[in-house]
């Protein structure tokens, strides 16, 4: 009322007609959030109104929700401000959605998983929502208490999620990693801890690409080797998404680390006290993304907790992972055993097979209408494989990731 008494002619109000045709215009809109999107109605509901850029951090339950429906056309992880024209820019965001307008009704079919909706796009944009749905989210057990994990996880061998961040008071998030909001990612090493055992030996992989654009192309070279831990530190500090020569750290056995490293990774009390507290080995993950290890099993249940950035993990039951690691064996024409993270499975056709089954958007898993688990892990996050379980994991994002795992009985 006070607006109307300071004009002097009131404009008449917008007809429903009016309003409607005014909304229709609306395109290329950006929306921005300082908060993850938990359910993906929000996402539907903004893609009604002209949205076609969503700016939010990532940390969600529902991600792989609200990041593979068929009205997402393209998922860029880990934006940094540029303050190039007619780009969207955020400092804080760590991925950006390009939608395609969608109704309420395609909206629906989506979520019910009831129709494969294909936008009028190029192909190499086009994707589908009953592909992405043979991967369900990963149930999170209520609590984390060791006796609920026992009789809900453990005994049963069922993978679970462990409650969010249940991990977040390791001493080794906080000695080796720092959270600096001006690096990709927003967290590093901290080199002035680490840097004090750089002669220490660790197993690294060496991994060269044919360009630059190691996000997006085959490795054309694998080898792994022991070599003193600063090299593997003096690689992060320059290396980036883009860098060609890649090192991974991986699978490096706690029980070969100084003593004052090996102290910074006490067992949990769920590995201590779910079984008969025999711990079968303890190793650390670190790279910078994008890492991988194709698609495998364990001889021993896995307790996988990540440290820093974040790790996507797709698993499979037994027998469905018996089926696909099959078939590509026979593609390959021979037989083998996936029960360690081999190195045949790091590199040519091997790799590119197993990566194929798991990952890209057709799959034997497809043809069979099976259906296996996903979950993204985050600094804290901890997740549970059972024996004989078989999963895949990709590093995404920015920055470093590390992780530690327990296979224990």
């Amino acid at each position: 009322m006070g607006l109307n008494q300071d004009l002097d002619e009131v404009p008449a109000p917008f007809t429903q007609k009016e309003r409607e045709e005014w909304l229709n215009e609306l395109k290329g809109v950006a929306v921005s959030s300082d908060a993850f999107f938990p359910f993906i109605d929000n996402i539907l509901r903004a893609s009604r109104s002209g949205v076609k850029y969503i700016a939010a951090p990532t940390g969600s339950q529902a991600d792989s929700d609200v990041a593979s429906g068929s009205f997402i056309i393209e998922n860029i992880s880990t934006i940094k401000t540029t303050g190039a024209a007619g780009q969207l820019s955020s400092s804080h965001a760590e991925a950006v959605f390009v939608l395609r307008k969608c109704s309420y009704k395609e909206a629906a079919l989506a979520q019910q998983g009831l129709d494969q909706l294909t936008c009028q796009l190029p192909a190499n944009l086009r994707r589908t929502y009953t592909s992405q749905a043979r991967w369900s989210r990963l149930r999170t057990l209520e609590d984390g208490s060791w006796q609920t994990f026992r009789e809900k996880a453990f005994v049963p061998s069922k993978p679970v999620l462990l409650p969010k961040a249940h991990f977040i008071a390791l001493p080794s998030i906080r000695k080796w990693f720092r959270i600096v909001q001006d690096e990709p990612g927003g967290v590093a090493l901290d080199y002035s801890h680490l840097s004090k055992f750089g002669d220490a030996i660790v197993p690294l992989e060496f991994t060269r690409l044919s360009t630059a654009s190691a996000a997006h192309q085959e490795d054309d070279s694998f080898q792994r080797a022991e070599v003193p831990f600063y090299i593997f530190l003096e690689w992060t500090k320059s290396a980036t998404l883009d860098t060609s020569e890649r090192l991974y750290l991986a699978q490096a056995s706690l029980t070969s680390l100084p003593e004052a490293l090996k102290a910074d990774f006490p067992t949990p009390e769920i590995v201590a006290k779910a079984g008969n507290g025999d711990i079968y080995d303890t190793n650390l993950w670190m790279g910078i993304p994008p890492t991988f290890t194709p698609l495998h099993r364990d001889p021993n249940p896995n307790l996988f907790v990540q440290l820093a950035g974040h790790k996507i993990v797709r698993i499979l039951p037994p027998e469905m992972g018996d089926k696909v690691f099959a078939q590509v064996q026979n593609a390959l024409g021979r037989s083998g055993s996936a029960a360690f993270r081999g190195e045949d499975m790091m590199k040519g056709e091997e790799k590119r097979l197993l990566e194929e089954q798991v990952w890209n958007d057709t799959s034997i898993l497809d043809e069979a209408g099976e259906v296996g688990y996903e979950a993204r892990v985050g600094r804290g996050d901890g997740l549970f494989i059972p024996k004989g379980w078989w999963h895949s994991v990709k590093g995404v994002g920015e920055g470093i990731t590390g992780s530690v795992n327990w296979w224990f009985r």
